[in-house]
């Protein structure tokens, strides 16, 4: 290691609880942004040079919070949701995962399809990996009748096949790169990206971001992205990493399913009669913000950002009734806003409905159900009441669009 970049004992005991390396305490001479880094080995680590580590007396008990666009959209729809969710870490036991795993799943295969040596076998072992049909709950949610475990490798063949040509002219870059950005203010925010690629017509980087839905691919559809936060965040992102950007994809994989037959009087089937069952659809549609927008975009995080902070310090965070229900869907956690119960103050009454959940990764690839302070391995079985029932009520159908 570089003599510049050593950090003397000495200097650990100088640096703050949180060991948190900044310009003033990092030895390192590059300014620029620093993170704390909370990691299972308890190092702190420079994230600009890299080398400068040092093993601390006792592991990092500070959160580094790096923000992704659902946490920003949470805190916008409703901050006493944001605090539940990710501050106190809550879940509901019992309450419906199907589209997150669908989605997931989906993912999941088309990593494989689009890897070196990739291909639609790979992507159908992959999806079959990642949620088993053993696994899928006896009758669909309401919601989403068409995501079907058969719909699901149907429709990996499907896809392959409509976008044969037009993948041609991708070279791939990176599949589900997790990436941290680092904004102008300091603010650290969370990027995963599922495909980047460059066009080998224009030469141009393009990301992709795959989305499976039970909607209709139709112009509704398309106009909830323009304008889009998360969009803009990656196409910001993608300009920092590689300079010129051709633009940003939204690949929409739709599973939907008809109860019966049904003959269209216009559109491109008009005429034509579609047999019952499940179907599907897939669409691309390129979006390229300009550098307003791109500037716009990053003055609304830092805001909101700072909004969430000043909640967190203060304790008190607000809530915004007309989220509690809309339509059909009610809010995951009504139970406990209803009855003005606080975490932790009202812990007992709280678990009677919901648990603590961590927020790691366990080695299948879902994310664990231990407490966030357990230790040894990470484990991802799912808690069970004596009195279980299925929850429909799930609060963020939009958020299972991966």
């Amino acid at each position: 290691m570089n003599a510049s970049h050593e950090l003397s004992l000495a200097g650990k005991s100088q640096m703050p609880d949180h060991v948190l390396l900044t310009p003033e305490t990092c030895p390192c001479d590059k300014r620029s942004d620093f993170t704390c880094n909370v990691c299972d080995g308890g190092l702190a680590i420079c994230s600009v040079c890299g080398k400068v580590e040092a093993e601390l007396d006792e592991p990092c008990v500070a959160k580094t919070h790096r923000y992704s666009y659902s946490q920003i959209s949470t805190y916008a729809s409703c901050p006493t949701l944001y605090k539940f969710r990710y501050e106190d870490s809550l879940v509901q036991i019992g309450e419906s995962e199907h589209d997150l795993r669908f989605g997931k799943a989906w993912d999941a295969a088309m990593n494989a399809l689009y890897a070196r040596g990739g291909g639609v076998v790979l992507a159908k072992s992959a999806f079959i990996e990642s949620y088993p049909e053993r696994e899928y709950p006896s009758a669909l949610p309401y919601w989403s009748p068409g995501k079907s475990f058969a719909s699901g490798l149907v429709g990996i063949t499907e896809y392959a096949r409509k976008w044969e040509v037009d993948d041609s002219w991708w070279a791939v870059v990176s599949t589900q790169a997790r990436e941290a950005h680092e904004t102008d203010d300091g603010d650290s925010r969370t990027v995963v990206l599922d495909l980047v690629v460059r066009d080998k017509r224009d030469g141009l980087i393009y990301g992709v971001d795959n989305k499976t839905t039970g909607k209709y691919l139709d112009s509704d559809f398309w106009l909830q992205f323009d304008p889009h936060s998360q969009v803009r965040q990656y196409v910001d992102h993608l300009q920092r990493q590689y300079g010129q950007v051709g633009g940003f994809y939204i690949n929409a994989a739709s599973f939907r399913h008809r109860t019966k037959a049904y003959t269209p009087r216009k559109g491109p089937d008009k005429g034509v009669q579609l047999p019952a069952g499940d179907w599907r659809d897939f669409k691309r549609m390129c979006f390229n913000p300009n550098r307003a927008a791109l500037q716009a975009e990053r003055e609304n995080f830092t805001s909101w950002v700072r909004k969430i902070e000043a909640d967190r310090e203060s304790g008190v965070w607000s809530y915004n009734t007309n989220y509690c229900k809309r339509g059909p869907i009610t809010c995951a956690y009504h139970k406990i806003c209803e009855s003005g119960y606080q975490w932790p103050r009202d812990t007992e009454l709280i678990e009677a409905n919901y648990t603590q959940r961590c927020t790691r990764i366990a080695a299948n690839g879902e994310r664990c159900w231990l407490k966030p302070e357990h230790e040894g391995e990470h484990d991802p079985t799912r808690p069970m009441r004596a009195d279980y029932e299925v929850d429909l009520s799930e609060d963020e159908v939009e958020e299972a669009e991966v």
